[in-house]
């Protein structure tokens, strides 16, 4: 079958599924609201590097929480106090795909109906910060003029909405792997 490569990662037992599934879509629901509420709340004004940050730290913080209480749930419920590593790390995918799917159509929706008006303010505060991290006004052209090429390069990787929500979902995949590796290493004791 098409799917038998990932005979490995099926979820077992009596909560798995539906509850692992949940503790996903909460994380993904939470970083949603982080990657996407404080543009809407501060418009033009918005930060990026602030958001970035903010981003970045959503991602690892609420798949962490999310995982971690997974994982301890699924062993206290389930496994009476130990879980082998094995299906303490299917649970962390698990969780970890389901919020990487939601965050993936969340992003792909954001581009979809804001995706221009962002790049527009994304790359007005990349010229600002140019302007500011080079006061020599011929240097200053020189980096502008290559930000411009690159733009004009990649203005169709820009502008691809399934590429840029794609490289999201990757982002969620590989925090989420190295959380649940480490979740289920540290949850296997009593």
């Amino acid at each position: 079958m098409v799917w038998d490569f990932l005979s490995w990662y099926q979820p077992t037992g009596i909560m798995s599924t539906s509850t692992t599934v949940r503790y996903g879509l909460i994380a993904g629901i939470l970083m949603s609201l982080v990657l996407f509420l404080p543009y809407f709340l501060w418009g033009k004004k918005f930060d990026f590097n602030l958001g970035e940050a903010l981003a970045y730290s959503a991602i690892f913080l609420s798949l962490a929480g999310s995982i971690l209480l997974g994982i301890r749930s699924r062993r206290k419920k389930e496994f009476e106090g130990t879980i082998p590593f094995k299906i303490a790390f299917r649970t962390g995918m698990t969780i970890t795909i389901s919020a990487a799917i939601f965050v993936y159509f969340s992003v792909y929706l954001f581009l979809e109906f804001k995706g221009t008006e962002w790049l527009s303010s994304y790359y007005e505060h990349k010229v600002l910060q140019l302007h500011e991290k080079f006061p020599d006004k011929a240097v200053f052209e020189e980096k502008l003029a290559t930000l411009n090429n690159d733009f004009a390069q990649n203005s169709a990787d820009y502008l691809n909405v399934n590429s840029q929500a794609l490289m999201i979902f990757f982002i969620v995949l590989l925090f989420g792997a190295v959380i649940s590796l480490a979740s289920a290493a540290i949850q296997q004791r009593d």
